[in-house]
């Protein structure tokens, strides 16, 4: 199934702007709901509980998104109740239904289900932003050519090394060297771990639900550039270079 539109990047503009239509419909939907069961609407503690439990909502935001849907009646415990169609420019349930189109629940339970992902994987901050596949992309290089450097000086005392072990007149300068191959050894390992990790890193977050549909609707839907685009490798989930 191709997609039909881009799966919100964590922490921008559209992925903000789709969950704060998506909470205030949730809001007006389930206090109009209450009402027309129970003749009343849902107190604050009942919408943050009910709805939001397994949320990170903040509580201002909450009461934010509750407060453009609906009025507070602290008379009658506290309920709120949705408010009326043109009130402060409210334009009711539905109205507020059609601004969340189940193509854009769909990609945000996607977003949702790749970020727990990449945290379960020890990534918790670098998905966020739309560049960041590019700036990992820009310290994976400066890291390979570090590895590159560390490998050539430590491939290089290595050699020295092995002269001075053959040469007994440099037998007093040996334990010289042995420590600096020693050290130069440490130093390439630990560049060489950092480069793994960045590889890593940045093979995950190509695999990101944002990052595929991204690119794919950019080239096929919107013909943005000349690129062609060809799924391989890991981000193929047939194994032959059927996925699309």
């Amino acid at each position: 199934t191709e997609p039909r539109l881009k799966v919100f990047s964590p922490n921008t503009n559209d992925e903000k702007k789709f969950v704060n239509a998506m909470f205030s419909f949730q809001v007006a939907k389930n206090i109009e709901r209450k009402e027309i069961r129970d003749g009343e609407g849902l107190t604050f503690d009942d919408i943050k509980d009910r709805l939001f439990a397994n949320t990170n909502v903040p509580i201002n935001q909450l009461r934010k998104h509750v407060k453009q849907v609906a009025n507070f009646d602290r008379a009658n415990k506290g309920i709120w109740s949705v408010k009326s169609i043109g009130e402060d420019d409210f334009p009711g349930v539905e109205g507020l239904g059609r601004k969340v189109s189940p193509e854009g629940v769909a990609a945000y339970e996607s977003q949702c289900a790749a970020i727990h992902r990449l945290k379960d994987l020890g990534i918790t901050e670098l998905y966020t932003g739309t560049n960041m596949v590019a700036n990992v992309a820009m310290v994976q290089t400066y890291l390979n050519g570090a590895a590159q450097a560390a490998m050539e000086r430590r491939r290089e005392m290595k050699r020295v090394l092995e002269v001075t072990k053959r040469d007994p007149k440099k037998s007093s300068d040996l334990i010289y060297y042995e420590k600096a191959f020693e050290k130069l050894d440490a130093d390439y390992k630990k560049v060489k771990r950092r480069q793994e990790i960045a590889r890593f890193i940045y093979e995950e977050l190509q695999l990101s639900p944002w990052y595929l549909s991204g690119e794919f609707i950019d080239i096929h839907k919107r013909g943005i550039g000349t690129a062609r685009m060809r799924l391989t490798g890991l981000g193929d989930p047939s194994g032959v270079g059927e996925a699309y």
